[in-house]
Parts: C-alpha cells; structure tokens; sequence
C-alpha cells in the first residue's frame, strides 16, 4: 500500500518522510517499470456521530500538503455504488505496488553498486580504530564504517548487542499484531476503502493487490511475542467492521490469508507513534544509526528514510 500522508500528525517525521517517500517509490516504480496502480482512497464517515472526526482527518491532510477532496454520499456511490457512508474523503496520490517486485529491485541496485547481500544473522559489534567489527552467525566477521541498525521487530535487541552504546533512548520493542482475510468472489471495488482510524490503526480496511484481490486488514492487538499463526476467532471482529460501511458484504467469502507484526514503541491504545532515526548524539557512536518505531508507512517512506540516514551520517 502506498499511503499519500494525511493521517499523520503536522511536522512529524512520519509526515515529512512519507509525503517525500510518496513521490519517490512512484517515481522509482515508474522508472524500474514495476507495476503499480494509483487507485486513489476513500475514506468514510458511516454516520453523523463520525463527522468531526473525518474533518480532523482532512484539516491534518491538508496542512501536511496532501491532495484531498470531500465526497458527498451522491459523489461516493457514483465512484463505488457498494459503500454507505453520510459522507468521505477522497486521497487520489494513495494507491498499491508490486512489494515483491520492488524489493528486488532495491536488492539489484545495491549488488550493482559492488556491495554483497547478506543473509546471515547478526551476532554482535564492537567499535575499534574507527570501524565497527560485526560477528555473524556463521562466525564470519566484516569490518564496516557506518553500522545502520534498521532490524524492525529487533532493533532493541540488535541495540543491545552493540558494545559501548548508550541504551537510553533505545526504546523498548513492542509488538503489534495483526490479521488479513482474503475475500473469494471478484472484487467489486475501483478504489481502496478506508474506515476512520482508530487508536491502534488506520482501521479494517478494503485493499488490493495488483492483481486485483481483495483483502480486508488488518485488526491490531499487543502481543507479547513473534507469532504468525492465525487466530480465527478473529472473524467476528471483521464481520462488524466490513459490514459497517460495505452494504453487500457476504461474510462466508472471507478466507484467512496472513498476518504481520509491526514494531511499536507505543503501548496499545496510546494512539500513533513518531518515526526515530537516532545518531551519535543519541547512543554515543559515531556512524552508527538506529531506527526505531518503523510500522506504517514504512513501505511508502523507504527511500525517503534512506535519505535522511544519508544525511544524518553526513554522506555526500
């Protein structure tokens, strides 16, 4: 999913870096030729008690520069003549890509810059004469210049394994679960259906693959551990949420698909967290860089945060 910017809070990093992040991933896609769809995003107000906050939602929008356009009830059913809602907003810069495709041209733009793709399992680092000596797993040892910490669900851990660093402002990783469901009959939508955001989330929402199939995700749910199983007593849960703003929803075509885990650095229900990127002045080594709270839209902003590691490290 490519997120266009409005949900996040005016001047945050998460803002900056998506709205920049935005324009880059679609100028990249555009360039490798990896196939995406600007499908545009509405997001709905069910009824009246919904309106306030659906103006929040564009006021934020707005000052964060996102193109965004309120839709009457009339505008909404000619776009997308399933959906009831008293009224919405429509993000057109929203829209999905080919994630598979995109990472491996990311992967293939580093292997041609002469740099090696790894995937052996960080042991530990210590700094000496400059350099930051990392063992692997496989009791190899590479020296390095800049060490970036970008390790999602293990920032915290791999902190932690990285002698002489100040643990202060590592933040402690907790983990956000959620679940995906697959509906089996043809999708009926042109756009990606959005309720409002809730304080764990941007809410059950209607998406797409490139391919066209339609999922709805995910839930959100603090969980004390790694596990991707799939918890089916979930479905409920989905039935109430989709049923609420999809008038011909048919609850025996959804299938269980996936789930993921997010990293946060926020307990459940205390609402969004800000993107960090911490430098020296944070943990007290030089050329290192540790990110931290990378959940949605990490995706979308990917090249934009590369950008601001480049800058903090002062590599020109």
């Amino acid at each position: 999913m490519i997120h266009a910017g409005l949900y996040y809070s005016p001047n945050s990093l998460k803002a900056k870096v998506c709205c920049d992040g935005r324009q880059k991933i679609y100028e990249y896609v555009t360039a490798k030729n990896i196939p995406f769809k600007k499908t545009g995003k509405i997001i709905v107000a069910t009824d009246e008690s919904q309106l306030d906050q659906l103006q929040s939602l564009y006021d934020s929008g707005r000052l964060n520069e996102v193109p965004l356009e309120f839709l009457s009830k009339e505008k909404v059913n000619s776009l997308e003549e399933e959906i009831k809602c008293e009224t919405a907003i429509f993000s057109s810069e929203s829209g999905v890509i080919s994630v598979p495709e995109y990472l491996a041209a990311l992967e293939e733009d580093i292997k041609k810059t002469g740099y090696v793709v790894l995937a052996s399992e960080f042991k530990q680092a210590k700094k000496s004469k400059g350099q930051f000596e990392l063992t692997l797993n496989t009791s190899d040892k590479i020296n390095c210049t800049y060490l970036i910490n970008a390790s999602g669900l293990h920032t915290e851990d791999v902190a932690n394994r990285i002698e002489e660093i100040d643990l202060p402002k590592i933040k402690k990783v907790m983990y956000a679960k959620g679940h995906y469901y697959l509906y089996k009959k043809k999708n009926p939508f042109k756009h990606l259906i959005y309720p409002l955001p809730n304080s764990n989330g941007h809410g059950i929402h209607a998406g797409m693959d490139i391919d066209n199939n339609l999922r709805f995700g995910p839930n959100a749910k603090w969980v004390d551990s790694i596990d991707y199983s799939f918890n089916e007593n979930t479905l409920q849960e989905f039935c109430n949420s989709i049923k609420s703003y999809w008038i011909n929803f048919d609850p025996s075509c959804l299938i269980p698909d996936y789930t993921g885990i997010r990293s946060k650095i926020v307990a459940e229900g205390e609402g969004g967290q800000d993107f960090e990127i911490l430098g020296s002045g944070d943990h007290g080594l030089e050329n290192l860089i540790h990110l931290q709270g990378i959940d949605s839209p990490g995706l979308t902003s990917s090249l934009s945060i590369a950008a601001e590691v480049i800058k903090k490290l002062g590599i020109h």
